[in-house]
């Protein structure tokens, strides 16, 4: 053999097998990887491909998650836009000629809503002034849509609402030492006041059937049955069955969408509700 092919085929891979089956070529490798051989260019530039994909994919999972960030702030910001300009919405609606005016004392919150609507609503005052949150249902035992919900309330929330007080004026207008989480005001769209008197669940509170606020919370809330509208005579905004509920501290509302809650959350709803509830006190003590 020739000395020239004898150095031709000394450059060729090596592809004989070890006793354990590897071949030469692959253990060359090998040992360039692990520092025994030179790594060639070939390596270094594998090595530099897999440290830039790496980079790459690391790159890529910082960014979803500043996304993800951003989108959650958004999120939030607009909730808390939405609360400000439903509670500037409110405030638009007080007739006091303009907006409550503090000046640079602290006032405290419950002071501050004696000019606001809800406080125009006799009724409404017990379960304000003692509760968390007040839910006002509007229905009536005749419409087959209210039943379902009815049987929902009974269910899930009759056993936990603040009782209503006693029948005489001097305990309605009492304030209990601590406030009650939930509390239920039936606003009857009932033909009779023996009908909306057999429709109140346990510890329901009602306006009472003969009182001007029953039909004058109908307006105030746009809510009504449709055989209602002739006599009422304003345009209706919600039917019934309708749970509107109200944070009892802001007098707020924080969903007209009650009836929605307690269908897909049951019992949690309360717990929904308490959160929109504590938002809007928030916005509110330092907006008033």
């Amino acid at each position: 053999m020739s000395i020239s092919s004898s150095r031709a085929s000394s450059s060729l891979p090596q592809t004989s097998e070890t006793a354990d089956g590897i071949t030469t070529t692959h253990l060359s490798m090998q040992k360039r990887k692990t520092g025994i051989l030179p790594m060639t260019e070939a390596d270094r530039n594998g090595r530099n491909a897999a440290s830039n994909r790496r980079l790459r994919h690391k790159h890529v999972q910082t960014s979803d998650l500043v996304g993800l960030g951003k989108l959650m702030l958004g999120i939030l910001a607009l909730g808390l836009i939405v609360v400000v300009w439903q509670r500037k919405s409110l405030v638009n609606e007080q007739e006091i000629g303009g907006p409550i005016k503090v000046g640079n004392a602290p006032v405290d919150i419950d002071d501050s809503l004696r000019e606001h609507p809800l406080h125009r609503y006799e009724s409404l005052q017990y379960a304000l002034d003692n509760s968390k949150i007040v839910a006002l249902y509007f229905a009536a035992s005749w419409c087959p849509m209210s039943t379902p919900v009815t049987n929902l309330i009974h269910d899930y929330f009759d056993d936990i609402l603040l009782p209503p007080p006693p029948t005489d004026n001097a305990a309605s207008n009492r304030r209990l030492a601590q406030r009650h989480g939930l509390s239920l005001v039936h606003v009857s769209s009932d033909v009779d006041e023996e009908s909306m008197q057999k429709y109140i669940g346990k510890n329901w509170m009602a306006v009472p059937y003969n009182s001007p606020d029953r039909n004058a919370l109908k307006e105030h809330f746009k809510t009504c049955a449709k055989r209602e509208l002739s006599a009422l005579g304003f345009e209706r905004k919600h039917e019934i069955p309708t749970l509107i509920v109200i944070s009892g501290t802001s007098h707020e509302v924080l969903t007209f969408d009650g009836v929605r809650d307690v269908r897909e959350y049951g019992a949690q709803a309360v717990d929904t509700w308490m959160e929109l509830a504590s938002l809007s006190d928030a916005l509110s003590s330092k907006f008033i």
